[in-house]
Formats: C-alpha cells, structure tokens, sequence
C-alpha cells in the first residue's frame, strides 16, 4: 500500500488491514472502525517476531489453512478414483487449528474486568426485572437454565459476551434428595417469574461470572477475528462447507465461525466476498460425506509441552533468567575453547564528530521529541554510526535503516549523504508517523519510509545500518545484509531478548557451536549482557558477556566472507549498549582496516 507522495509503503497482512481500518475510520467515524483495532489499539501491531498471537494470524495460521486445503483436495482427488473407499476420507487436523482451539478454550484476558462484569450482571437485572417470564427474553439473550436447585447454572449467550454462572437454588428448603436428583436437568416453566431470578441475581458475586470467548480476543470483535474467518471459510469449502465436522472437532472454533456467519454485516460482506454461507447452515444438519479425524498424541503435545507458547500472547516474553552456576558453566565452556571477544576501532578513530549546527534544526534528535540531555547522547551514538557509514557507501548507493524508530539515524543519513537513497524500516505506526513529519519538514526527497516487519522488506540494497535493533532484530538486519551481500554498520541491544524463532536459531558461528556451547548458553550470555547499566557491580561482568554474544555475531559474518570489526561507541558513556559492529563483503577493494 503506497500513500503520501509515493514515499511511505506499507507491506505486511497485519499492517496493511490496520491501515486500511484507520482510512475507514477517518471517512466513516460513526461506524467506529477503529474499534477493530481492539484494546488501546493493540490487536496484531506487534510484529511476528516478538508476538506469538501475530505469528499464529498473520503467518502460521494461513499457512496451515491453506496447506490443509490442498492436502483435503488431493485426498478428496485420490478417493474418487479409488471406488473402493467407502467412507470419506481421513484427515489429521493441523496443529495450528488445535492451538487455537486450545486458545479458546483460555479465559480471555480483558482489561477491568471486574468492571465489565459489574455491567453486564446489572444490563441482565434490568432485562429480566422487565420481563414477565422466561419465554419473553430478547432475541439477543438465550437463556441455558437447569432447575438443579443446588447450585443453579446459568448461561447467557450476549451480542457481545458470553456469561455463565452458579447460583444457589432457588428452592433451597427442599430435602427431598431423590427429587433434586430428578429436577436437576429440568428446564424451568415458562410460568417463572424472572422477577424471582432476578432477585437472586443481585447476589451474585463477581467470582460466580465467567467470561468466554466469543471472539478469538475475547469479548470484542477485531482485526484477528476477520483474518482468520476467511481462512476457516476456506477450509470448511475443502469439506463441502461441513461447519458441523468443525464443530464436533473443534467445538469452540466452530462455535466461534458460526456465531461470526450469523452477524447481518458480516453476512452482506462475505456475499460481496463470494462465500457462500446460505449453503454452510444447511451443511449443519448434513455432515455425512467425509470425516475428519484429530491425532490426539498433537493435542495432548500442545496442551503439555511447557517450552511451546500455549498461552498465545501479544508480545512474548522470555521468562528464563540466568543463574550464577548457568553463567559459571557457559564461560568455563567459553575458556575452554579459548574465544576471545575480538575488539577493534572505529574506522575515523576518534574524528567522528557531525556538524550539526549546519544542518537543518528538523535534523537534531530533539526535533524527534528527545529532551535535550537525552538527545545529547543520541547526537554522540548518531556520529559513530553516521561516520562509519560515511566511509563504506559511495554514490547512488542505496542505505537501509533497520528498525528506524522516529528516523533519528536514517534522517541524518539522508541529510549527509545526499548523493545516496535511504530507506527506513519500522513497524510501529506511531513512530514512523514521527518520521514522516520531520521528512516532510525537511523536504529530504532521497527518502523512503517502509511501514512493514523487517522480515517482509525483500529490496536490494549496498548497506544496512539500526541503532539499538532490540535482541534478535539485530541478527534479522545482519542476516538480511548476508542475503543481499551488503554491509552493515549495526549497534545491537537488549541481549537478554535474543531467542530462536522461525527464522533465527542461536548461536550463530560455527565458533561456538564447536564450542557445544548451547542455545540456553547463549541466551545466558545475553541475560548477564544486560547488566551493564554505569555504576552497578557487574558492569564489568556484563561488558564481557556483551562482547562474547557479539563475537559469536562478528564470527558468523566473518564465515560468509566478510571483513568485520568488533568496536565500541566514542565516548562510552554514551550508552551502556555501546558495541559497534563494521563489516564490509570481502569483494570490496578497500574493505576495512
């Protein structure tokens, strides 16, 4: 998606539709749109990176939908040449599906709470106050009760929740067992006064009301919920439009599907579409053709294993933190090896100052929001990285800023360098919408702003460069330079986040994996990496847990034939993350010194 003058694009599934909801907002308020972007904004806008719920939508979800698709079709294929097949075909749901299920299954997690059950007790009170007996409830409301006086269950089934609850029987002086056995699964008269029930209902303690899922968030319809309907969509027309094989399989995304094809508004736009819903209620009652089987070793795999994110969220967290015996153990393994952290200097040595009080005010850190003591140090990290730029690039070269926040480094890169075009990438919209303005401020025209993960820029580029690309994003960007054999000039942080993903496995160097030295290993490094902050005990300790974790980066580069520097930040004080990392392919004439 291109806007502005054609110098902002936007790339990625997740960022693209929040976009398009933001534009559909803007020209629609009334209808609220914006209300699809969930809590405070915050539905799928971390990227698949750092959020496993990102990940399952926008990537692993799709996939498997669509991998499951061909696979049915081509079972499908082979069962109607083989007559002799007599029923239906088997299929293993994919594992993907079944952690949305279990997903599901999870209490949701809304904000206050508390406060949203306050509300939706005190709504079913006035309803119920209004009505004279069961029979007369809103079309909006079905009621589930059972005359088990002891305790009474109830479900309510809401536009916009789904209540279940426990109360005391409302026939609590009856003693004849026998009898309360026989009435517990007996559905109330219709002659019941609600007023009763409801009367009963002001005692409920908030403790006795359950929240359930009736979107895959939680009680809200957003972006996530239309993302993965579609894709359900197609997959049930693998199946003939079979909702009840969904159902009986994986009852609370099934639950979930049909409530979503009975919403009027969604039904007017999958006709626009072209789903074919009419067809997919009729299919309920018909489910004969084929069946579909779940390997229940996956299911029990997923609920169990403790090192699989079962409890999908927003942004991922590592919840393992480092020991003092763990740390020995990997630096006696780091000394037994004999790796050394490999320091080297900057390639202007200490002439890496920047005139700024000949550039355009827009360009200082400060038109960025920084205060001023902050944006001093931001100006001394922008130098070393300016500079270090300075000398690899030459004309027409294309730079790539990784991670570029509100533009600080790509903005002054554009500025100095005008002889080449810089391309910022960052996935936070408010940060990029910061850059934006300073860029149209300045007029720069050598600039390109990417609003996309970085995993998704594909572009051909002469050198990538971030400032502070948080844990594995740093070996995102020098991975994404290798594959365009570019050079980088890269200032990593947050060690402590490193962590394998689907693209990234640590550590890096055939170095230290000689070395048996583990990926735990590794992200114990990290953790004691963080612990450099000025003036604390183990500074020091830190700074060499920091330049190992950069040497196993420095040795990978280096094994894909590049010439690399390990440096540090001048002054240091300018940032406890003060490592530099200069590498330029092994082709260049120059390279490094």
């Amino acid at each position: 998606m291109v806007s502005g003058e054609g110098n902002l694009i936007r790339s990625g599934l997740c960022s693209v539709l929040r976009q398009i909801i933001c534009i559909a907002h803007n020209c629609y308020p009334s209808e609220s749109y914006n209300d699809l972007l969930g809590f405070r904004g915050g539905s799928l806008k971390a990227c698949a990176e750092v959020s496993s719920w990102t990940k399952l939508c926008e990537l692993e979800f799709p996939e498997a939908m669509m991998t499951a698709i061909q696979e049915i079709r081509s079972l499908r294929a082979k069962a109607d040449l083989d007559k002799t097949e007599k029923h239906g075909i088997t299929y293993t749901l994919p594992k993907e599906a079944i952690l949305l299920e279990s997903h599901m299954h999870q209490p949701p997690r809304i904000h206050n709470d508390d406060k949203m059950k306050r509300y939706l007790i005190q709504c079913l009170i006035n309803n119920w106050s209004n009505e004279e007996d069961i029979s007369k409830l809103e079309n909006n409301v079905c009621a589930k009760l059972c005359q088990g006086y002891n305790p009474l269950v109830g479900e309510m089934i809401q536009s916009h929740a789904i209540i279940r609850f426990r109360l005391e029987g409302l026939n609590e002086n009856t003693d004849n067992q026998s009898e309360l056995q026989q009435n517990r699964n007996k559905p109330f008269d219709d002659d019941l006064l609600l007023a009763q029930l409801a009367e009963k209902m002001k005692k409920m303690k908030l403790d006795d009301v359950v929240l359930d899922h009736l979107y895959v968030e939680g009680i809200e319809m957003t972006i996530a919920d239309l993302i993965l309907f579609i894709f359900v969509y197609h997959f049930l027309e693998s199946v003939d439009l079979q909702l009840g094989l969904l159902i009986t399989h994986l009852p609370k995304l099934g639950a979930w599907f049909q409530h979503m094809s009975n919403m009027p508004r969604m039904q007017v736009a999958a006709s626009e579409y072209g789903c074919n819903l009419d067809d997919l209620c009729l299919t309920l009652e018909n489910d004969n053709h084929s069946s579909l089987l779940i390997n229940n070793f996956a299911l029990s795999e997923i609920a169990e294993d403790d090192n699989k994110e079962s409890e999908l969220q927003r942004r991922t967290r590592s919840k393992y933190r480092a020991l003092k015996p763990e740390l020995a153990k990997v630096l006696k393994l780091i000394k037994t090896a004999d790796i050394q952290p490999k320091g080297g200097e900057h390639p202007c040595g200490t002439n890496i100052e920047l005139p700024w009080s000949t550039l355009p005010a827009a360009v200082h850190p400060q038109e960025g929001g920084l205060p001023a003591k902050r944006a001093l140090k931001k100006c001394q990290q922008l130098e070393n990285i300016v500079t270090a730029v300075k000398e690899i690039v030459t004309k027409g070269q294309i730079i790539v800023d990784f991670c570029s926040g509100g533009g600080h480094l790509g903005i002054t890169l554009a500025s100095l360098i005008p002889y080449c075009q810089v391309y910022l990438i960052e996935n936070k919209e408010e940060s990029l919408h910061i850059a934006k303005s300073r860029v149209d401020k300045l007029g720069l025209k050598n600039i390109t702003l990417y609003q996309c993960n970085l995993g998704y820029f594909h572009g051909k580029f002469d050198l990538g460069t971030c400032l502070h690309a948080c844990g594995v994003a740093t070996d995102m960007v020098l991975q994404k330079c290798i594959n365009s054999e570019a050079a980088f000039v890269v200032c990593p942080c947050c060690y402590g986040a490193v962590q394998n993903t689907h693209l990234i496995t640590y550590p890096r160097s055939q170095l230290f994996q000689a070395a048996n030295i583990s990926d735990m290993d590794l992200l114990t490094l990290g953790h004691a990496a963080d612990q450099t902050e000025f003036k604390i005990a183990l500074a020091e300790q830190g700074r060499y847990c920091m330049n190992l974790v950069d040497t196993d980066r420095l040795a990978y580069t280096e094994e894909k034939g590049y010439d690399v520097i390990l440096c540090s930040l001048q002054p240091l004080t300018c940032t406890p993350k003060n490592n530099l990392l200069i590498g330029t392919p092994k082709y260049i004439k120059n390279g490094l010194s």
